[in-house]
């Protein structure tokens, strides 16, 4: 391709076979299996600037202005075509580098609370793993769990008990504590305090307390 440009840039006119050349110009060959709904969209996306790229061809050569004009439309639509490229290999990586971050938190066994959005959580989570390029670097993703438990208990499950009496509690939060927004247990005092030290905690409660006292 970078023959054919460098032609191009020349005002050389180009052959029929480099013609086919840029026809069969495909800007998601890169799109791999474990994105397939992306994939099928980018092949899409191809499909439709190749008939683009006839049309113009067409369209330059029924017009009177044939040579250096048709070469700079030409090179400007394989320059669109290559930013659709790195556009769709971008969003591929992330859907992958997404799908990987996933499975690591299944593997952790990390479990977050019921009532507070998933795709929310997921993205709190993912977050943390921002600046790390190797997601394989256990040692490195192993901190990087340990640092999000820490910071974010309210958010995070631990379970007790076992067998058909198994409950799931927030880590950190103690259940047997009355709710301090609800009109029955009202303390300003411990709502300050909740909303200081576990906010997640503080918002899940003050929810509760709404959708009681309605």
């Amino acid at each position: 391709m970078k023959d054919l440009i460098a032609k191009l840039l020349k005002g050389e006119t180009l052959t029929e076979d480099e013609r086919s050349r840029l026809e069969n110009f495909d800007p998601d060959k890169a799109a791999n299996d474990a994105a397939a709904s992306a994939r099928k969209k980018a092949e899409g996306e191809r499909d439709a600037a190749r008939k683009e790229l006839e049309d113009l061809r067409k369209q330059v050569e029924d017009s009177e202005g044939k040579g250096k004009t048709e070469n700079q439309k030409l090179l400007a639509r394989i320059e669109k075509l290559e930013k659709e490229k790195a556009e769709s290999d971008a969003k591929t990586a992330a859907m992958e580098r997404d799908r990987a971050i996933e499975g690591i938190r299944a593997k952790s066994g990390l479990k977050f609370i019921e009532g507070i959005d998933a795709e929310l959580l997921n993205g709190i989570f993912s977050k943390q793993f921002d600046g790390l390029d190797d997601l394989s670097d256990a040692d490195a993703v192993a901190e990087r769990i340990k640092t999000f438990r820490e910071a974010n208990k309210g958010l995070i499950l631990s379970e007790q008990g076992g067998g058909t009496g198994r409950t799931s509690t927030p880590a950190g939060v103690d259940r047997t504590k009355a709710n301090p927004w609800k009109k029955e247990s009202f303390n300003l005092t411990e709502q300050i305090n909740l909303a200081r030290t576990n906010p997640a905690e503080a918002a899940r409660l003050e929810a509760e307390a709404k959708a009681a006292n309605k």
